[in-house]
């Protein structure tokens, strides 16, 4: 017997801790399964920041900073012109096996950044063109390691796309499913929506599960979420 949401009047199935993924997401997001009506966008909640909140409660600013020192409000500094000096002496002198990690600013998937004179590119992407020449066409800089932070050039090459996706399968990195932050299903629920399939309609199965038709359509049709059976 499926389980539905412990809110009261909901009557969607019950995913997490006793809640649907609607509420959940809101219990998630906001600290509660009320829906908030917003006039604009909310603060950061770090006090003396007015700067708008992106995620977890926090600005892009602080939510960055969290990701790299596990503090939203801890500052690094990082002396002028250092990155380039490390990347240079460190990186392209590099002649270990093991994985050589990035210590400076890093993006949100966990790549070593370093500016190229107009914005931010991944330290990856300079060490296969130092090492490897110039990208081929719709080349990815793959690491054989697994691990986004190292620039060791012996983990990184210039690959296809396949080869990229096929890498992070067998190292777990894929951003397939649940591990894809804009998801809004879990791997059980497509389970239970594949399971569905020509019991109910998909815009019955979409009510239930707090998505829309498409969703449902794009899921039965393989579009998506095809790893799942």
């Amino acid at each position: 017997m499926l389980n539905v949401c412990s809110i009261e009047g909901c009557g969607s199935l019950s995913e997490k801790r006793g809640l649907c993924n609607k509420h959940y997401i809101r219990q998630y997001r906001n600290g509660t399964t009320e829906r908030i009506r917003k006039v604009g966008r909310n603060l950061c909640s770090i006090e003396g920041c007015d700067s708008p909140s992106a995620s977890h409660g926090w600005c892009q600013k602080h939510g960055h900073r969290w990701r790299r020192t596990g503090d939203p409000e801890k500052v690094i500094t990082t002396e002028t012109g250092e990155p380039h000096r490390y990347f240079k002496d460190v990186v392209l002198k590099f002649d270990g096996d093991d994985c050589l990690e990035w210590p400076f600013g890093k993006g949100q998937k966990g790549y070593g950044m370093l500016w190229n004179g107009k914005r931010p590119v991944g330290v990856h992407v300079f060490v296969c063109e130092h090492f490897y020449g110039k990208r081929p066409k719709d080349a990815h800089a793959a690491h054989t390691c697994g691990n986004a932070s190292c620039c060791n050039w012996k983990h990184i090459r210039w690959a296809t796309p396949a080869e990229n996706n096929q890498d992070k399968k067998e190292h777990g990195t894929s951003q397939l499913g649940e591990r894809n932050g804009n998801s809004l299903l879990t791997e059980k629920q497509v389970r239970k929506i594949k399971e569905m399939k020509g019991r109910l309609s998909q815009n019955e199965i979409a009510k239930m599960f707090s998505v829309s038709q498409k969703t449902i359509w794009m899921i039965f049709n393989e579009h998506s979420w095809s790893h799942i059976h």
